[in-house]
């Protein structure tokens, strides 16, 4: 049986996507790999990041790079980043993020991973405001047309009315004597390995 690379991540503010294999520490994560633990230093990298991009790995905290251990060393009772390096030992290595590696970004792939990450924030947001897209948004900003920047005006209205909805019906509750709705339900947690 071929042993899997775990890769330790401390990452300020990350939350893990759905689809990756993670189980969640009080200050990390452990990144389960689908690769061998024998694999290059480079091909590990690589792969971890594929799975958080490389704008959250630039972003990992530790100087020494990321730590890498077989899946069989898995250790259980550690829950915090220090806890796993002292239970794991010997058994794992760190991997330097170093500019031989493919997250060793030049100044304009940088700049320009951030901008799409940036325009990709910017597209939710339009869309939440009822536009399609960003050009739609511009388009019916730009316009002279009355009947166009109209839309735009009621679009831009029910988005506040929207959000601001939840906080009205709160305050006339309160403001009534009713006692607050009951929280949504929230959306199901993701299930992650257990520790």
């Amino acid at each position: 049986m071929t042993l899997q690379a775990v890769a330790l991540v401390r990452i300020p503010g990350w939350e893990a996507e759905d689809e990756l294999d993670v189980r969640e520490l009080e200050d990390g994560a452990l990144v389960f790999l689908e690769l061998p633990f024998e694999s290059e230093p480079d091909a590990l990298v690589e792969a971890l990041s594929d799975a958080l991009g490389p704008m959250a790995l630039a972003t990992h905290d530790d100087e020494r790079g990321v730590f890498v251990f077989p899946d069989a060393a898995d250790p259980e009772d550690a829950a915090t980043y220090d806890a796993v390096i002292e239970a794991v030992g010997e058994l794992g290595a760190f991997v330097p993020l170093d500019a031989d590696t493919p997250l060793g970004l030049s100044q304009d792939e940088a700049a320009e991973a951030l901008q799409g990450a940036l325009f990709g924030q910017l597209e939710k947001a339009v869309a939440q405001l009822g536009f399609g897209s960003l050009d739609e948004m511009k388009s019916l900003l730009n316009s002279t047309d009355p009947e166009a920047q109209k839309l735009a005006q009621i679009k831009f209205v029910g988005a506040i009315e929207r959000s601001m909805a939840p906080l009205m019906e709160g305050a006339a509750k309160r403001e009534e004597g009713a006692p607050d709705a009951p929280d949504a339900p929230s959306a199901p947690e993701k299930p992650k390995r257990e520790g």
